[in-house]
Order: C-alpha cells, then sequence, then structure tokens
C-alpha cells in the first residue's frame, strides 16, 4: 500500500514538474509564432530563391523588323527571330547552386529561429523573476504595514515614543520606492515582450506564468556533442561551404560562349530572302574577378567555421563554469534561509528582546538576502536557457 501511494506521489510531482515545463515552453513557443522577424525571414528567403530561379530561366525570345528606304525610292523590308541561350552545362550548375542555396537558408532561418528562442526564454525568465521579487517586496511590505499600525496604536497609548513609529513609517516609505521600481521593471520586461511579438495578444498567457522552465543541468561534454551535431548555424555554414562550391562551378561555366540562333525574312527587289543566323557571345574579363571573389568567399567562410566552432566551445564551457557555480551558491543559500525568520524577528522586537533599530536593520538584511537568492536563480535560469538552445 505504501508503495502505491509513494509510485501515486512521484507520479503527480512529474506531472506537476512536466506541466510548469509545457507552460512555459508553450509560452515561448507561441511568442516564437507571433514574432515578425522570423515571418519576414521566411518570406524573404522565398523570395530571394524565387528570383534566383527566374534568372536560370531561358531569356524570351527576340523579334526584330526593319522597313528601309533607298535613294532611288526602292524599299527593303526584312523582320526575324531569335533565342539566345547560355552554354548548356551552365544551367545545371545554376540548379545545384540554387538547391545548395535553398538549403543554407532554410539552415539560417533555423539558426535565427533558435536565437530568437533563447531570446524569448530570456525574457520569460525576467518577467518570472521580476514577479517573484515583486512578491517578496510586497511579503515584506504587508508586513512592515501591519507593524506600523501596531507602533501607531502603541504610540497613541504612550507605549512607544514617535521615533519608533517614524522609523517604520520611513521604512515603508523605502519599501514602497523599491517596490515601485520592481514594478516599473516588470512594466519594461512586459514591454520587450509585446515589442518582440509584434503586439500584446500573448498577454493571457503571461498572466498564468509563475515558474521557471524545469531544465536540466548536462554535463559540459554532453552540450558541446549536441552543439557539433545539430548547432543550425554552423550546419549554415557548412552549407554555405557547398554553395561556395556550385558558385564556383556556376563561374568556370560562364567563362565559356553563349549562343543564340534566329531565322531572318528580307524583300529586297521584289525578291524574297530566307535564312539563319548563329552568334557566339564570349564572357567578359570580369568573369576572373567573380571567380577570384569566389574563391576569397571560400577562405573567408573557413575562418567563420573555426572562428565559430571555438566560440561555441568557449560559451558552453563558461555558461557550464557559471551554472555550476551558481547552483552551489543557491543550495547554500537555500540552506541558511531555511525558516520564518521575519516571524522570529518579529516575535523578538513584540517580546523586547530586540529594539525597533536591530529589527529594522536584521529585515533589511534577510530582504537582501533573499532578493540576492532571487537574483541567482534568475543568473542560473539564463545561463541554463543559453546551455540548452538546442533543446
Amino acid at each position: 500500500m505504501k508503495k502505491i501511494i509513494a509510485t501515486a506521489i512521484i507520479s503527480l510531482m512529474i506531472q506537476t514538474i512536466n506541466a510548469q515545463s509545457q507552460s512555459f515552453d508553450a509560452v515561448v513557443s507561441q511568442m516564437l509564432v507571433y514574432n515578425p522577424a522570423i515571418k519576414e525571414l521566411n518570406h524573404g528567403a522565398e523570395a530571394e530563391i524565387q528570383e534566383m530561379k527566374a534568372e536560370n530561366i531561358l531569356e524570351g525570345p527576340e523579334l526584330e523588323g526593319f522597313h528601309k528606304w533607298g535613294n532611288s525610292g526602292d524599299r527593303k523590308y526584312g523582320a526575324g527571330i531569335s533565342q539566345g541561350f547560355d552554354w548548356p552545362g551552365l544551367y545545371s550548375a545554376r540548379r545545384q547552386m540554387i538547391r545548395n542555396n535553398e538549403s543554407a537558408l532554410g539552415l539560417l532561418r533555423n539558426a535565427t529561429v533558435t536565437d530568437k528562442k533563447v531570446e524569448a526564454r530570456s525574457l520569460l525568465i525576467d518577467l518570472v523573476n521580476s514577479k517573484r521579487n515583486i512578491s517578496i517586496l510586497e511579503r515584506i511590505d504587508t508586513m512592515m504595514i501591519d507593524l506600523a499600525k501596531f507602533y501607531d496604536a502603541a504610540y497613541r497609548s504612550g507605549q512607544v515614543s514617535i521615533l519608533d513609529k517614524n522609523k517604520i513609517d520611513i521604512e515603508i516609505i523605502r519599501l514602497g520606492g523599491r517596490l515601485t521600481e520592481e514594478n516599473n521593471r516588470y512594466g519594461d520586461i512586459l514591454a520587450s515582450i509585446y515589442d518582440f511579438c509584434g503586439s500584446d495578444q500573448i498577454e493571457s498567457e503571461l498572466n498564468h506564468l509563475n515558474n521557471y522552465p524545469d531544465a536540466m543541468l548536462l554535463s559540459a561534454e554532453d552540450y558541446k556533442k549536441l552543439a557539433e551535431e545539430s548547432d543550425p548555424y554552423m550546419a549554415y555554414l557548412k552549407q554555405i561551404a557547398e554553395v561556395n562550391k556550385s558558385r564556383g562551378k556556376v563561374e568556370s561555366r560562364s567563362a565559356l560562349p553563349s549562343f543564340s540562333l534566329g531565322y531572318e525574312w528580307e524583300r529586297e527587289e521584289g525578291q524574297d530572302f530566307n535564312g539563319f543566323n548563329i552568334g557566339i557571345k564570349f564572357a567578359s574579363w570580369s568573369n576572373k574577378n567573380r571567380r577570384a571573389a569566389v574563391v576569397a568567399s571560400v577562405l573567408e567562410n573557413d575562418v567563420k567555421i573555426s572562428a565559430q566552432s571555438k566560440k561555441l566551445m568557449t560559451d558552453i564551457d563558461n555558461d557550464h563554469s557559471t551554472a555550476l557555480d551558481l547552483i552551489k551558491q543557491i543550495n547554500k543559500f537555500e540552506t541558511a534561509l531555511n525558516g520564518n525568520h521575519h516571524e522570529l524577528l518579529l516575535k523578538a522586537l513584540k517580546g523586547g528582546q530586540i529594539n525597533m533599530l536591530d529589527y529594522i536593520q536584521e529585515v533589511n538584511f534577510y530582504l537582501e538576502a533573499e532578493l540576492d537568492l532571487e537574483n541567482m536563480r534568475h543568473q542560473y535560469q539564463l545561463a541554463l536557457s543559453r546551455l540548452n538552445r538546442l533543446n
């Protein structure tokens, strides 16, 4: 029976944790759906691909006609049609380059979405942090207001001096100022979220978001392996190498001649003349510079791949080290803050064990400790979000 109860409790805890995580991730997903930058990227990528495809189609045929007058009154008529086309192998090379570009743009979109996901998560983590800070400040503020009522009654009955009463009133004013600052910060974060979404249509989802996402901290090696295998920006840079390769083939084949074939008809002195024509157009010297530009792009992209790989590993090491340090500090703080310190302090004050000044100093000490703990949790969640950006 005990085993069944324990299993049920564990199952309920897992469901609660999953619900919190799903709720957080669901809001993130909704923010990505609303984000205007992602929408613009999708349309822009599609426009770029369609433009490239349009450049790989045969130009329309060219129609020509003429009517000429001679000095003796004779007239000459003529008409013709011609079709130009590039070296045949150039079209297949362009098609391959377009396919590579399409893949690269898809990977760039994935990389952008990944960055936007981290940005959305960070904004929501900031929002939860601000809500929790407000909750702490409101709790202390309520407690101080209740105490102020107690001292006001004690002052009127002559049990305490005006100085003690004023100390409480001043402390309430200070707390009110801090609460206003945090509420202003909350408003700024909310405005940033609305700006990210392009509107305030996500407001109802934000009202129910009160907890950080439940995410695991993996080992640094796990994160590095995941980055090597799945980082979309690295995949994009590697695909750009394929784009440059196919672009080089296009530029090489562009150095080959292009052709035009046509049919002409002329009438001169009552006679009809019919025939075909062929034209050959040679590449300009600028094609050599374009091929050199491709080589430079290849070298530039190689440097980017190397730099991005090093940056990924360095960022993971830094964020993982930060997360480990923070979780240790959080555990120590949670142990030290275990217990209702404010209630104990209030009992000591009313019991005459400490005076008003000591009480205010102690309350502020524990208030700062609670806010420091929330700040550590906040920074830990931000580091964890960056590490888990591919999850």
